[in-house]
């Protein structure tokens, strides 16, 4: 079995339909499937795993305005495309 590649900020943000500043604030708050390149620097460059997001983001508690976890609203089409990542890991 190939390991999943990683993805980066810009692709990540595409999958979940949200803006590329946005994921990188959810990365820095922890969530599962963001990993920095270089920890140890001030400027971090983050990639993703997409199954991984897919995975963090549909576990994460409903946001105040009744979105997936910190403010994500997924379309139909993307919850559809996370399902079938999370079943392929």
């Amino acid at each position: 079995m190939t390991p999943e590649p990683f993805a980066s900020a810009e692709q990540a943000a595409a999958f979940l339909g949200i803006e590329r500043r946005h994921l990188l604030a959810l990365a820095r708050k922890g969530i599962p499937g963001a990993y920095a390149v270089d920890p140890g620097r001030k400027r971090k460059i983050w990639i993703f795993r997409l199954s991984e997001l897919a995975t963090g983001i549909a576990e994460q508690p409903a946001g105040k305005n009744g979105g997936h976890g910190e403010g994500v609203a997924l379309s139909q089409e993307n919850r559809v495309t996370m399902r079938s990542a999370v079943s392929r890991a």
